[in-house]
């Protein structure tokens, strides 16, 4: 799934063995892995780049821990419900 923010195309990927979803903000090299909050798996780059960010039982995850975790990283905040996120890959 591909969905515009703003001027940017992110893409959405869920994991429904895991229970996760991943959002890709830009390509490119990941270096780093880290856990920046309870339930939020950042990829950087070599630079500290936000690459990507694995939500971790989304369910669980409040939208702000979300926004406040990318705009950490110098990315505008992102207006969608980590709760939500299942129900957008759920196969008719």
């Amino acid at each position: 799934m591909t969905f515009e923010e703003g001027q940017k195309k992110v893409r959405v990927t869920w994991d429904d063995q895991a229970q996760a979803a991943y959002i890709r903000f830009f390509d490119g090299r990941v270096s780093k892995t880290e856990e920046v909050a309870p339930g939020l798996i950042a990829d950087l780059s070599k630079a500290g780049r936000l690459l990507g960010l694995e939500i971790l039982d989304p369910a669980r995850i409040k939208p702000e821990r979300v926004r406040r975790v990318v705009r950490r990283f110098g990315i505008a905040a992102i207006s969608f419900n980590p709760a939500r996120l299942p129900d957008l890959f759920v196969k008719a």
